[in-house]
């Protein structure tokens, strides 16, 4: 027979854990945002803590890496209030291209949960209101856990800027069932729950500035690589140069690894430099019977070798 344990609420610790909003809770999210791109289910990149906005600080800012687009994210282990409200309206106010915006507090307010359903009704942006909460399993150390109160009405994670057309149909389809059978063979590594309507999809590295994709390009080929764009860096053209060229040093053991030669795309202005593993004669009209197999089993190796050896260069 099993033994059944009794799940509790542990809301009493938040303030033991992360006593400073700010200095404990903010950073320690900045940290995890894996978790809470989970539960909204895109893969979230950090950019920066404490973004400034004007005169004014945003928490976080982050980076849907499917989408492209910015999440704003203000925090509070208070029941919201009007203050962090304001904030967040201003904060979102000041970008040109809409994006994703959530407000986590310990307690989201009726009024509050009201005007975020409104925002969501009357503006571009998807807000999403999260209430953090705490749970313990008998003595075990509190685990926690993002509540979604409010989200945007039908959200589907990805892109939404045009309607889809019919090549991009296709592009949806190929990488939804890419995603699916890619999480179900290897959990744990992308949060993205929806195929991206676009040529190109993308999972986490675990490191800023840098993306692994599958790629359909120009001439029937079909690409997995590393991204690479530290954009949110002050001197983002001499970080990308230079990190390309710091991975290209270990370019022998690389293909080694992966068996195969690759192809180092350093871009003339860096603002973007790539690693591909190419296959030809493949295109999105014409899709070999083992390409999701090959996509499956060859952007796990490509992503194993390279994190290895990101790893150990320290970036």
């Amino acid at each position: 027979m099993w033994e059944i344990s009794k799940l509790v609420k542990a809301d009493e610790l938040l303030k033991q854990i992360w006593p400073h909003e700010a200095r404990d809770f903010t950073k320690w999210l900045s940290e995890n945002l894996d978790l809470l791109g989970q539960e909204i289910g895109i893969d979230l990149e950090l950019r920066e803590v404490e973004h400034r906005i004007g005169k004014y600080r945003l928490d976080i800012l982050a980076h849907d890496i499917n989408d492209d687009r910015i999440v704003a994210i203000e925090n509070q282990l208070e029941p919201t209030d009007h203050v962090h409200l304001g904030q967040l309206i201003t904060y979102t106010a000041r970008y040109d291209s809409p994006g994703i915006a959530i407000w986590i507090s310990k307690q989201i307010n009726d009024e509050h949960k009201a005007a975020l359903e409104w925002l969501n009704r009357k503006t571009d942006w998807y807000f999403f209101g999260v209430e953090i909460k705490l749970f313990k399993i008998n003595d075990s150390p509190p685990a926690p856990y993002f509540d979604i109160i409010v989200k945007p009405n039908e959200w589907t994670p990805g892109p939404t800027t045009n309607p889809p057309n019919a090549r991009n149909l296709l592009y949806r389809d190929f990488y939804q069932t890419l995603l699916e059978r890619f999480k179900k063979e290897y959990p744990g590594i992308t949060n993205a729950t929806k195929g991206p309507a676009q040529s190109w999809c993308s999972i986490p590295s675990g490191y800023n500035g840098l993306t692994f994709q599958w790629v359909f390009k120009g001439n029937e080929r079909f690409v997995i690589e590393l991204y690479i764009d530290f954009s949110s860096d002050v001197n983002r053209k001499e970080k990308n140069e230079d990190f390309f060229n710091k991975l290209n040093e270990h370019k022998d053991d690389i293909e080694n690894a992966i068996g195969k030669e690759l192809s180092w795309e350093l871009s003339p202005n860096y603002l973007s430099c790539r690693v591909c593993l190419e296959r030809n004669n493949v295109s999105i009209i014409s899709i070999p019977d083992d390409l999701y197999d090959y996509a499956i089993r060859a952007m796990k190796l490509f992503r194993d070798t390279l994190r290895s050896q990101i790893s150990s260069m320290g970036p």
